[in-house]
């Protein structure tokens, strides 16, 4: 069996105009006006997006918030990333 999953990476102001992001998490405690707000107040060099996951049709059927931050580190490896995400608003949970 083929899957013709699309996953793109979006900023806040792209999702706005999702209705899939308006109803994210609203059956946890904690829906996507959390998430705006932990964007709103993250560290300017945290880089805060969204995983979005489109079926094949391009129905958006999960969204996965994620911050990254890179910094330099003085040593050989020069600069590293990384990343932290939080649970997946998956497709018929949402």
């Amino acid at each position: 069996m083929q899957y013709a999953w699309c996953l793109e990476v979006v900023a806040r102001d792209d999702l706005q105009r999702c209705p899939r992001w308006q109803v994210a998490f609203a059956n946890e405690r904690k829906d996507h006006r959390y998430y705006e707000l932990v964007e709103d107040t993250l560290h300017p060099e945290f880089d805060y997006r969204y995983f979005v996951i489109k079926d094949a049709v391009g129905q958006v059927c999960a969204v996965q918030p994620f911050s990254c931050w890179t910094w330099i580190c003085w040593s050989e490896r020069g600069r590293d990333l990384a990343c932290s995400s939080t649970p997946l608003a998956g497709c018929g949970r949402a």
